[in-house]
């Protein structure tokens, strides 16, 4: 195994580990646990952090075309959705019903495209 592919499962066992932790959250309702949900703030955030570092990385040695620069755009702006909405559910105020179901499309389309860029890059390497 090359470094690029130990780099791709240790993004999908913590994405893992963050869908397990989202589905905890829900399942214990608010007020949530902080423990739960700071670990999943925080492997969130993180996660989101090195996958962008990983891909600027690449970049700087792996010209990317434009569909993989229009996904990784992408994959950004649903990495801020989920993280921003996932903050607003967090808080003890009412919110909305479209939040969660914003987090939920958020959360489930910032795999897809960190999913689909992985695989175009995997192509290449």
């Amino acid at each position: 195994m090359n470094t690029f592919q130990i780099e791709i499962v240790v993004v999908v066992l913590i994405a893992i580990v963050v869908f397990i932790s989202g589905y905890w959250l829900n399942k214990l309702g608010k007020p949530y646990n902080t423990i739960v949900l700071t670990a999943h703030k925080l492997i969130s955030f993180g996660i989101s952090v090195y996958i962008v570092i990983m891909c600027y990385q690449l970049n700087k040695t792996e010209t990317f075309a434009s569909i993989e620069y229009g996904l990784f755009i992408s994959m950004l702006i649903v990495f801020i959705s989920a993280i921003a909405s996932g903050g607003f559910l967090s808080s003890n105020n009412q919110i909305p019903s479209f939040v969660q179901i914003i987090h939920r499309v958020s959360s489930i389309a910032s795999v897809i495209f960190t999913g689909i860029l992985i695989y175009l890059l995997r192509a290449r390497l």
